[in-house]
């Protein structure tokens, strides 16, 4: 889950550990990958990256067994 985006910061939580791999995009899902950050249950994840203007960000989560959770809900900076 994004629970807060700027231009420059992104910042959410997981239900589960794993890597949170974050994107940008205009309107597709995926458009532009802007980073990854390792995550787990307990602690918020925090990603610095330059979100592009006019873009949204989402993001997901590769759990430690391998399965990738479909996009979250974009987040407009």
């Amino acid at each position: 889950t994004i629970a807060n985006a700027s231009r420059t910061h992104i910042e959410g939580s997981c239900a589960e550990s794993g890597t949170v791999e974050v994107f940008a995009d205009p309107g597709f899902q995926g458009a532009h990958y802007l980073g990854s950050v390792a995550c787990d249950a307990v602690s918020a994840w925090q990603l610095d990256a330059a979100v592009p203007a006019g873009e949204s960000v989402t993001a997901t989560l590769t759990r430690d067994d391998g399965r990738t959770s479909p996009f979250s809900t974009p987040v407009r900076p």
